[in-house]
């Protein structure tokens, strides 16, 4: 995709073992491309994104894994 974040890192595991994106089912190698239906591009950060939230709070966010979309659902 020409928009969204990469989830990785080289020197350790990129989605932390029993962290909320884990839970949600994010993995390394999968790019997020939006949050509740807003694309994460220029104008638009994950982290900007995210911190709209509060504890507790839902959030939808859409990835491409394996050249497929598909949604998660996060419990912050």
């Amino acid at each position: 995709p020409s928009v969204g974040v990469l989830v990785y890192n080289n020197q350790r595991s990129a989605v932390v073992s029993g962290s909320i994106a884990q839970k949600a089912g994010l993995r390394a190698g999968d790019t997020i491309i939006s949050i509740d239906g807003e694309a994460i591009d220029q104008d638009s950060s994950l982290m900007e994104l995210v911190a709209e939230k509060g504890a507790g709070e839902q959030l939808t966010m859409k990835i491409v894994r394996q050249n497929q979309e598909q949604e998660l659902t996060l419990q912050l």
